[in-house]
């Protein structure tokens, strides 16, 4: 059986040409497409990172395909100059420092390969690598349809769907990676494949979380979703011993897979605004259905009120966006725990820690 051979970008490349030679060399083979520093477009790259600390990077130039011959040029470019790293972006929303731009490198801003096309029987969305789903969103509300992808503006599809991707229906249909139906990918020798469960399937199945160790996509054809208004509704409570207690009580219920409920998805947030400590709810369900019994035992929790509404999936992300604040640093670990009790535990022990000097 034919057996697919993955390339990692990250291969040893012959030694030589500094990277700023290389920037000039990739403006002269594609001009318009490589910023400088100090120039307008350089600069709004940057300031558009989510977070904190991939804006502190300061690559020596940026490259902003328009066309997977583009991305291809770059990559076979890259391969005869030497040693030069570069990263990828999409929408530029994963935390941790180097996850999509680089220090005295090339970073590649992908969100100019930002198109959508839908299949004629409307069950594809093919999205370019760059795409970012709170701008893809709106054009699928007219169809009563939607993609697997981000929660809040500014993901885009070329993290967030090989880094695994949870999103809304999630708790029906898996990951965004379990609904890829092909990805078009530029590999490390610059040649362009298309990798489905029968044509490369190796690759296909690496990136299933494989993020951008195995090519860089250029194409996402994603299975879409039938959906219409959705609810949202986020509350906040007073930091309080009850409040914990009688939360950690319902969402450990919540989870018991005796209560589950395929259209519910729920995000909790503790945290500390230097005033004291807060704790609050996201709450999505994806049917046309206000209030639904299945967080009721969060809203019978005294608490101080939120944002309720039955809207599309485009107004729900942006809604829920304007509760995220902007251009900070942030980190975040996921725990897993049934436990009450435990989650009680954890919970004090991250208050004294963010309380010890």
């Amino acid at each position: 059986m034919y057996r697919f051979v993955l390339h990692f970008l990250a291969a040893a490349l012959p030694a030589a040409a500094s990277v700023v030679q290389t920037c000039r060399r990739l403006d002269t083979q594609i001009p318009g497409r490589v910023f400088y520093p100090d120039s307008a477009t350089y600069n709004s790259s940057i300031s558009s990172y989510y977070s904190g600390q991939e804006r502190e990077l300061n690559p020596s130039c940026i490259f902003r395909p328009t066309s997977t011959s583009e991305v291809s040029q770059f990559i076979k470019l890259i391969a005869d100059c030497g040693d030069v790293k570069f990263a990828v972006r999409g929408g530029g929303h994963t935390l941790w420092t180097g996850a999509a731009n680089i220090d005295d490198g090339i970073t590649v801003d992908m969100r100019s390969l930002n198109g959508l096309d839908l299949s004629k029987d409307h069950k594809i969305a093919r999205l370019g690598g760059g795409a970012v789903f709170s701008d893809i969103y709106p054009k699928l509300v007219p169809y009563n349809l939607t993609v697997m992808g981000g929660r809040v503006p500014g993901i885009g599809a070329g993290g967030f769907v090989t880094g695994g991707g949870i999103t809304f229906l999630s708790r029906r249909h898996g990951y965004s990676c379990d609904n890829v139906y092909g990805y078009e990918v530029v590999l490390a020798s610059g040649k362009v494949v298309y990798a489905t469960e029968s044509s490369y399937p190796d690759l296909w199945l690496a990136l299933k979380g494989g993020s951008n160790n195995f090519g860089i996509v250029t194409r996402f054809d994603l299975a879409t979703f039938p959906l219409g208004n959705m609810w949202y509704s986020d509350l906040s409570y007073n930091y309080t011993d009850s409040v914990l207690s009688a939360h950690a009580k319902a969402f450990s219920n919540f989870m018991k897979p005796a209560n589950y409920d395929g259209a519910a998805m729920m995000g909790v947030f503790l945290y500390y605004t230097g005033q004291g400590f807060g704790l609050s709810d996201a709450m999505w369900y994806v049917e046309d259905v206000a209030n639904p019994a299945v967080y009721d035992a969060f809203t019978k929790i005294p608490n101080l009120g939120g944002t309720s509404e039955l809207a599309t999936v485009d107004k729900v992300v942006e809604t829920f966006g304007e509760n995220l604040p902007a251009t900070t640093g942030r980190y975040v670990i996921t725990v897993l725990f049934e436990s009450v009790a435990l989650a009680n535990v954890i919970t004090y022990i991250l208050i004294d820690h963010i309380n010890s000097p």
